[in-house]
């Protein structure tokens, strides 16, 4: 965790921190404190949303090529 903290710490004032920066950041304090199998699973969850987020990003870039992508306003 301490490793964490000092990433977060190093990276204040930077212009920006992307999630993937910390996700990594996690995968090294899980790896190194031995908690191989969360690692594991981790990694197959940041593995499937990366998938599905690339597969909405494709769904949403086909809609503006085909000029059919509606925006919903909503309250």
């Amino acid at each position: 965790m301490d490793r964490l903290k000092e990433f977060l710490i190093n990276t204040d004032g930077a212009e920006f921190v992307t999630i993937e920066m910390i996700q990594d950041q996690v995968e090294i304090v899980l790896m190194e404190s031995g908690h191989f199998q969360v690692m594991k699973h981790f990694i197959i969850y940041r593995n499937d949303r990366n998938k599905r987020r690339e597969k909405a990003k494709e769904k949403i870039e086909k809609k503006i090529e085909q000029n059919t992508l509606k925006i919903k306003k909503t309250s």
